[in-house]
């Protein structure tokens, strides 16, 4: 499966499954590709992150983009994190609440 992030409403959720670890992202602004990730062992808490995109091996970077078998890379602050390859990923959309009246 592949994600476009800028594509995404506000509020769904990804759970990606990577070769090391399991990761919960949530979009709060797919164009801006702002997120709140938590997994892995670096966000042992649930921490706002820029998705600069990912790589299937070397530096090119696909931005906005990832899939199975890509490497994702977050921006924290200074700090990039880079996970091990995806193996999948699962979309959870937002429910939206039912208007009144």
């Amino acid at each position: 499966m592949d994600v476009e992030l800028p594509s995404l409403t506000v509020g769904t959720v990804l759970n990606v499954q990577t070769r090391n670890s399991a990761y919960r992202v949530v979009v709060l602004d797919g164009k801006r590709r702002l997120v709140a990730v938590q997994g892995g062992s670096v966000f042992s808490h649930e921490v706002v992150t820029r998705f600069n995109g990912s790589s299937i091996g070397g530096s090119a970077i696909r931005v906005g983009w990832m899939g199975v078998g890509s490497c994702l890379e977050f921006a924290a602050g200074p700090q990039v994190v880079i996970t091990s390859p995806v193996r999948s990923i699962q979309v959870e959309e937002p429910v939206l609440a039912a208007k009144a009246g």
